[in-house]
C-alpha cells in the first residue's frame, strides 16, 4: 500500500450523478485536465484510509470544465456512488504536474515555519486558503490563534521551501482584528 504522506489531494467527491454509480467531483487542482489522464485513483476519507480504484471514465459537464463526473470501477448503482460522497480523492506525489515558476503546491507550504523580515516568529503555515482575489496562508501563531495572510508579493518577502521558511512583511494591525 502507498505511504498516506505520498499522496497529494486533487478532489472531493461532492454526490452522485444519474442512476448507473457516477460521481460529480469537485477539482481540488489547478490543472482538473489531469483527471482525464488517469487510470488509478485512491478514494477515501483521508490519505490514511484509502484503496485504490481504476477510473472507467471521465465527463466534464460544462464549458468551465466543472464539476467533473466519474465513472469507478465497480460502482455499477446509485446506492453504491450514494456510498462514496464525500470521500476525497488523491494521487501519489511523484504524479503531479510541474508547476510554472513562482507557482507552489499547497501541500509542499504546510508545516512552513512563518518569520518576519525583523526575525520575529509568527508560528507556521497551518493551511492555504484557495480564494477568488488571491491565495490565504493560515498561520498557526505561538499562542495559538490563527491569522490570515494573504499570499501576495506585498506581504510575502521570500518563501524558500528548502529551509522550511517563509519571511512576511505583515501589515501593520493584521494582528488587532
Amino acid at each position: 500500500m502507498i505511504s498516506p504522506e505520498k499522496l497529494c489531494l486533487i478532489g472531493r467527491i461532492r454526490r452522485s450523478h444519474g442512476l448507473r454509480g457516477e460521481v460529480r467531483v469537485s477539482p481540488e487542482t489547478d490543472f482538473p485536465e489531469r483527471f482525464r489522464k488517469l487510470d488509478v485513483i485512491y478514494v477515501g476519507p483521508d490519505p490514511a484510509h484509502v484503496r485504490a480504484v481504476r477510473i472507467e471514465r471521465v465527463r466534464v459537464e460544462s464549458a468551465h470544465r466543472l464539476p467533473i463526473v466519474l465513472k469507478l470501477a465497480g460502482i455499477s448503482d446509485r446506492t453504491q456512488s450514494d456510498a462514496l460522497v464525500g470521500l476525497s480523492l488523491y494521487i501519489p506525489e511523484e504524479e503531479l504536474w510541474p508547476l510554472p515558476e513562482n507557482m507552489v503546491y499547497v501541500h509542499d507550504v504546510i508545516g512552513v515555519q512563518v518569520r518576519t523580515e525583523d526575525g520575529e516568529d509568527w508560528g507556521y503555515v497551518e493551511d492555504m486558503l484557495r480564494m477568488p482575489a488571491q491565495d490565504l496562508y493560515q498561520i498557526r501563531r505561538p499562542d495559538g490563534r490563527r491569522v490570515l495572510l494573504p499570499a501576495v508579493e506585498a506581504f510575502v518577502v521570500d518563501l524558500d521551501l528548502q529551509a522550511r521558511r517563509l519571511v512576511i512583511r505583515p501589515p501593520e494591525g493584521l494582528l488587532d482584528l
